[in-house]
Formats: C-alpha cells, sequence, structure tokens
C-alpha cells in the first residue's frame, strides 16, 4: 500500500461514525451511542414486549459515505425473559 493510500484508510477511519437504531412496529425503541472505528462493542438492552415486528438500523453519522457502508453484528440476539416464578411456602 501506497502512502498516500495508507492515509487515505486512516481518514477514513478516523471519520466513521455509525449509529445503531432499533426499531419496533415502526417506532425507535432505542439508539447506541455514536461508534467510532476501533470503537469497543456496548450492549444494547432494548424492550421488545407486544412487538411484532424489529427493525434493526445502522445509520452512516460519518463524513465520507463510503466509509461505513456496513456494520458488525456479529453478536445480535434476542432473548425471552421468562417470568419469574413465584414462591409459594405451606403454612404450617
Amino acid at each position: 500500500m501506497s502512502e498516500e493510500e495508507d492515509k487515505r484508510t486512516r481518514d477514513r477511519k478516523d471519520s466513521t461514525r455509525i449509529r445503531f437504531r432499533v426499531y419496533g412496529d415502526g417506532r425507535r425503541l432505542s439508539e447506541s451511542p455514536q461508534f467510532r472505528w476501533y470503537s469497543a462493542p456496548e450492549e444494547m438492552d432494548v424492550d421488545i414486549s407486544g412487538v411484532e415486528t424489529v427493525r434493526v438500523e445502522a445509520v452512516n453519522e460519518g463524513g465520507e459515505r463510503v466509509s461505513a457502508v456496513s456494520a458488525n453484528l456479529a453478536d445480535l440476539r434476542l432473548e425471552k425473559e421468562e417470568p419469574s416464578p413465584s414462591l409459594e411456602w405451606p403454612e404450617n
């Protein structure tokens, strides 16, 4: 890689800014903080109770529109929380 190509790559990485939004039935439920190229991953906990359709959107907020054409959602998961069982004690 030439020095000029290397500088362009660094500039793209430095200008990369992306945010994740979670929608439920067309209504925005949550939004992540802004991520940069080297940002650490963060967990989002979003209540989707009663929602039929979930959409996760990656929004490019960087300067160059080609710098964040994809996003990594490698650990994306949906989890269903079961209600806590009630404890009943027999009376003596």
